[in-house]
């Protein structure tokens, strides 16, 4: 363990999600709630040096990662929690679901849980992950101070599937960054479709290649379009996760794969881009705590399709076209309407950036410290 400037602050969030390689979820979560938040009261707390310069203003406390078997769980469970009474936090904020909360301790505890998929639908997460959540966040929930939801829906699944009280459940919600905007620059888009080798019109998708995304619903509904006649492509954006086998079968059942583009993980500083090339994007996932890519892809000025399920319609409010993501035919025909009537576009396209205007990072983070100051107070 390293001590950065001799002494530790009263509240720590671990940001383990910086320390990744690639970029996903909680890190974004992370990342975005550190970048408004008062760095003279923060330390964080992560298993390797932060190669992002602008988290380099923060004091923060280095707990080493070790390749073993299980030490991950270990150092989670039983080392975090004990370097972390030691140092005499007042609050620590963990805001990866499963903390390190197992016991009684003499600081405040903060979680944000961002959904509670594997428990709904375990058969859509590896074993492992189902007895993860089924122990760890049960046991972390029991023992926190306070909850974070992302959005109302995950608070309801919280106090209907868990029976956690209402009154320890703040909701504060995600946003997308303001990197996420409507571009202007005809020349800055030329030059990313020529990288990526997208001179085409082509629908969207953002997310993992897993069971709960529905992409294979999407795939079918995008194979009814492709015989009604349209030359769009679909562009798939997101990195492989697990069960993906199935869904490149059905593609080339369908006898899809030149129409269909796998980009895998990208940098996050290309995504605008995608979106703003897009001429709609598409996501009809059969669960989400928030459903971030909507806000983003509205953001972007792309009219947006997705499912009428869980916090989605949270999230998307009136600015997109809501579909049952089991009706394959409902959305080949919400796609059909929205690429074939110009003026329908254009409508989506003003209230979605309306509506995504209504969320902020800042916002969030500044809601987020407010709820420590009041734990503590």
């Amino acid at each position: 363990m390293r001590r950065v400037f001799g002494f530790c602050m009263k509240i720590g969030i671990i940001t383990d999600a910086l320390d990744e390689d690639k970029g996903a979820g909680i890190k974004t979560y992370t990342k975005n709630i550190l970048r408004h938040m008062p760095t003279d009261d923060i330390t964080l707390i992560h298993y390797k040096e932060c190669q992002e310069k602008e988290y380099a203003q923060f004091k923060d406390i280095i707990i080493p990662m070790k390749k073993l078997p299980f030490y991950r769980e270990f150092r989670k469970m039983w080392l975090m929690p004990k370097i972390l009474e030691n140092e005499q936090f007042e609050l620590i904020h963990e805001p990866c679901q499963i903390g390190p909360f197992f016991f009684k301790s003499s600081f405040k505890k903060v979680v944000t849980v961002h959904d509670l998929s594997v428990l709904l639908f375990p058969e859509t997460h590896k074993a492992i992950h189902y007895f993860h959540h089924t122990f760890g966040l049960k046991r972390t929930l029991k023992n926190v101070d306070r909850i974070i939801a992302v959005s109302n829906s995950t608070k309801n699944d919280l106090i209907r599937i868990l029976n956690i009280p209402p009154h320890k459940i703040e909701v504060i919600y995600e946003a997308a960054s303001n990197n996420y905007r409507v571009i202007r620059d005809n020349s800055s888009l030329e030059e990313f479709r020529n990288r990526y080798k997208l001179n085409f019109r082509y629908i969207l998708y953002v997310g993992t290649l897993e069971p709960r995304k529905n992409v294979s619903g999407l795939v079918k509904a995008f194979y009814m379009l492709k015989k009604r006649g349209f030359s769009h492509k679909l562009v798939i954006v997101g990195k492989k996760g697990w069960k993906y086998k199935q869904l490149f079968e059905l593609i080339r059942t369908l006898k899809l794969s030149k129409d269909i583009v796998f980009t895998g993980y990208v940098e996050e500083s290309d995504l605008p881009y995608f979106y703003n090339c897009a001429e709609l994007f598409v996501y009809p996932s059969r669960y989400e705590g928030f459903g971030l890519t909507v806000i983003e892809a509205m953001r972007c000025g792309c009219p947006v399709i997705t499912s009428n399920v869980s916090s989605l319609p949270e999230a998307a409010g009136k600015a997109a076209i809501l579909i049952d993501p089991s009706d394959t035919a409902q959305i080949a025909n919400a796609a059909e309407n929205v690429l074939n009537n110009k003026k329908l576009r254009n409508e989506m396209v003003k209230k979605g950036i309306k509506h995504s205007a209504k969320f902020s990072w800042e916002m969030s983070s500044k809601q987020t410290f407010r709820l420590y100051k009041t734990i503590l107070s």
